[in-house]
């Protein structure tokens, strides 16, 4: 099967097609499933709502404790960003999100924070839900 890299995973591709009266089984990576669901990762719920104003200064957000993932969309300007335990600085050789961009990512259980600076003179909004 072919292989596909998306950000840093490696995926394998497997093609289903329809089969009539037999019970569907696909294999991937030595894991068989027959007639059933494959394993997914839930994204989450979203819980808190936050808007973050991107400018040209660091501006660093505290997240819920305990949360440990994220959906951030920025919108009005293309934005450098830092996640991490404890308050961050966001740099404009850091993590990139271009306007009109949305990423789900990972966030550490543990004093979660997340800073932003926007990646030229424009300012901007960074639409951020916290997922539990």
């Amino acid at each position: 099967m072919p292989l596909v890299r998306e950000n840093s995973q490696l995926y394998e591709v497997v093609k289903v097609g329809t089969v009539s009266g037999l019970p569907l089984q696909v294999s991937v990576s030595g894991t068989t499933t027959t007639g059933g669901r494959l394993e997914t990762e839930p994204l989450g719920i979203p819980t808190v709502a936050r808007v973050i104003t991107v400018a040209t200064g660091n501006t660093n957000t505290a997240l819920t404790s305990g949360i440990t993932r994220i959906s951030i969309r920025a919108v009005g300007t293309n934005t450098f960003y830092s996640v991490g335990s404890g308050a961050q600085t966001a740099t404009l050789t850091g993590h990139f999100i271009a306007n009109g961009e949305r990423l789900d990512i990972g966030v550490p259980s543990t004093s979660p924070n997340i800073a932003v600076i926007c990646a030229s003179g424009a300012s901007g909004v960074l639409y951020l839900s916290e997922l539990n």
